[in-house]
C-alpha cells in the first residue's frame, strides 16, 4: 500500500518521520519515500528508526514523501520437507518445521475442527491428541515463517 503525504514546511525546516503502530497487522513493515532524495527508510517505533530531512524548499501538499506498507518476507518451508503422522498412543507427529512457531488444526473429514493449537517448531514436534473416532483427517498447518 501506498500513501500519499500532505506536508507543509518552510524552507530550513527539520522534519522528522516516526511512526507509532496502531492496529497493524503482525509482520507488516512501514517504509517512507522521499522522491526529492530518491530514498526509502524503514520506520519502526520497536527499533527507534525514524527518518529527518531538511526541507529545502517551501513545501505545501502532496508529491515528495509516501508512506508504503508491505508485508515482510517469508522464509518458505519446503512442503514436501514436512511430514505428519499419528502413532498408535494418540499423538500427532509434525517434522520439519524447525523455526518459529505454527497453528495446527486438526480436521474430521466433514470439515469440523477437532483440534487447534499452538506450537513452538522443533523439528519435531508432538501433539497429544483427545480420543478420536476411527476415521480421515486433515492437518492443516500455518506459519509466520511461511
Amino acid at each position: 500500500t501506498v500513501l500519499p503525504i500532505g506536508l507543509s514546511a518552510t524552507a530550513g525546516a527539520e522534519v522528522t518521520f516516526t511512526v507509532n503502530y496502531n492496529n497493524l497487522p503482525e509482520g507488516v513493515e512501514v517504509f517512507i519515500e522521499d522522491k526529492e532524495e530518491n530514498t526509502f527508510t524503514k520506520l519502526s517505533s520497536e527499533l527507534n528508526e525514524f527518518y529527518t530531512v531538511t526541507i529545502t524548499e517551501k513545501v505545501n501538499g502532496v508529491g515528495r514523501f509516501y508512506l508504503h506498507t508491505q508485508q515482510k518476507a517469508k522464509v518458505n518451508t519446503n512442503i514436501n520437507n514436512v511430514k505428519i503422522y499419528n502413532t498408535s498412543d494418540n499423538t500427532l507427529i509434525i517434522e520439519g518445521i524447525s523455526k518459529g512457531t505454527f497453528n495446527m488444526t486438526l480436521y474430521a473429514i466433514h470439515g469440523a475442527a477437532v483440534l487447534s493449537k499452538t506450537v513452538e517448531g522443533k523439528g519435531r514436534n508432538t501433539v497429544s491428541l483427545p480420543d478420536l473416532e476411527t476415521g480421515v483427517y486433515v492437518v492443516r498447518i500455518t506459519s509466520e515463517l511461511g
